[in-house]
């Protein structure tokens, strides 16, 4: 049994009807049960409880919440069950163990006074889609929710808390409106991490509760500040919000800014695909974000329907003379057969072709490890190719990387970057720490930050479904 952040809960749940409905739906009983793992989420009154005193947790206006959530509450991770075949004529049994996690939203309690607390909001990494949504929802969580009256912006990344940058106050005037806007008024950047002289200005500037908005990266430094605090008896709340627009954290259903860039990516895709229809022989190439992990690839080429031929960095890319995978043939024969082509590659596709070294680790400066040059040398790959078989390609390049990032989040990510700014606050104010909100099964629910990145980044299963349904939209051969 697995234990994440904490100890454990284990509950017992028998199985009944696997469907309550009447006639005409069938129904059927499978005998068995499943044991489930809670995963707990850390809290300061574990460690702290000089300020732990019995605090009704209220809005800001005196009323009450209509929905307090306990830590009885949970959502199960695994939800697709296989029952065990009969054994002897004997009928199907349901025996499994699965994780659950805690529901997130306001508790009974709250471990921190709001006339005292004093939060601070840092973004890191990359941009994407939501950042400013994440910002506005936490500052009016914080204020008009609970009544916290400071909130510090902090500038630049895990810099503006090392490097003596003063931070921004946010109040309504500095967040008015830019939940509207691409790109983070905080500015955001990489590397720069150092929990000493972190900890030294958080205790400097009387903070007791950092949100930090990041990829998995950043989740990793933000645990090494809770456990810091741990540490030191220090009671501040250090939680994630989980940020990327590549959709690599693991356990979470996907991340804010996901949906938006896919729909972003379209435009480019569309593009491709009137350039090559245009064009004798024509090819689009489009270059999509995606260093470790096929998402946004995948899932654009699947909504849009017309592509062809999608590499990703889940699978290797064959161009070898003769081989029954490979993928510049393919094109071809879809060029043959409808006069143009679009091709959809992501940035990190074709590292065990293109780089002799692979890695998947940003340093401690914030330097990213090489991306191989897929899209040029496709271009490249598939002239020669063509030329080859007497078939001259017109062959239109586009890469929209940072276009895609950079635009205003959509109403669904919207919605979600509101959800996981509130549920943040209100785990915040309840005492968790090192902890992250993140949709899981369609509930919001909190994961210790150590459960959150212990297998991320994540990228899509080779032989998962998604693979197959790609397959299916585009004819191409996979080497798996």
């Amino acid at each position: 049994m697995l234990a994440v952040g904490g100890a454990f809960a284990a509950a017992r749940m028998t199985s009944n009807t696997i469907c309550d409905g009447s006639p005409p739906y069938s129904t059927s009983r499978i005998p068995g049960s499943i044991e489930v793992e809670v995963v707990n989420v850390p809290n300061i009154r574990n460690y702290n409880t000089a300020d732990d005193v019995e605090r009704i947790n209220r809005r800001k206006n005196g009323e009450e919440y209509a929905n307090i959530i306990g830590d009885n509450s949970f959502v199960l991770y695994d939800i697709v069950q296989k029952a065990n075949p009969p054994a002897e004529g004997g009928p199907a049994t349901l025996s499994a163990t699965t994780k659950a996690f805690i529901r997130a939203g306001p508790r009974k309690t709250t471990y921190f006074d709001p006339s005292t607390t004093r939060a601070a909001i840092v973004t890191c990494g990359g941009l994407c889609p939501g950042m400013n949504s994440v910002i506005y929802h936490v500052v009016s969580s914080l204020r008009d929710v609970y009544g916290v009256e400071t909130i510090l912006g902090i500038k630049g990344g895990f810099h503006g808390l090392v490097g003596g940058t003063l931070p921004m106050i946010l109040d309504d005037k500095a967040t008015s409106g830019i939940q509207h806007q691409g790109g983070t008024i905080l500015g955001s950047a990489r590397g720069g991490f150092d929990p000493d002289k972190i900890m030294a200005t958080l205790s400097a500037w009387g903070v007791n509760m950092l949100f930090v908005v990041g990829g998995d990266g950043t989740h990793r430094a933000a645990n090494a500040l809770a456990e810091r605090a741990k540490q030191d008896g220090h009671a501040i709340s250090i939680v994630g919000i989980p940020k990327t627009i590549d959709n690599d954290i693991d356990i979470l259903d996907h991340s804010f800014g996901f949906d938006s860039a896919v729909s972003e990516a379209q435009l480019a895709i569309e593009s491709a695909k009137t350039e090559a229809a245009c064009a004798p022989n024509g090819i689009g190439i489009v270059k999509l974000m995606g260093r470790h992990a096929g998402f946004i690839a995948v899932h654009a080429s699947l909504s849009n329907g017309d592509v062809d031929c999608v590499l990703i960095p889940e699978l290797p890319v064959d161009v070898e003379d003769g081989s029954p995978t490979n993928i510049l043939s393919h094109v071809e024969r879809v060029v043959r057969k409808k006069g143009h082509a679009v091709v959809v590659v992501a940035e990190g596709a074709g590292e065990e072709l293109l780089l002799k070294e692979q890695s998947h680790q940003t340093d401690a400066s914030g330097k990213q490890p090489d991306l191989p040059p897929i899209g040029e040398y496709m271009k490249k790959a598939l002239a020669a190719h063509m030329k080859a078989k007497g078939m001259p390609a017109t062959i239109k390049y586009i890469d929209p990387s940072y276009m895609i990032r950079s635009v205003e989040a959509n109403a669904s990510d919207s919605y979600y970057a509101m959800m996981l700014a509130q549920n943040a606050v209100h785990g915040a104010m309840a005492g968790y720490t090192g902890f992250s909100p993140g949709l899981v099964n369609n509930r919001m629910v909190y994961i210790p930050i150590t459960a959150l990145v212990e297998n991320s980044p994540r990228g899509i299963n080779p032989q998962g479904r998604t693979i197959e349904r790609t397959v299916n939209l585009t004819g191409q051969p996979v080497k798996r």
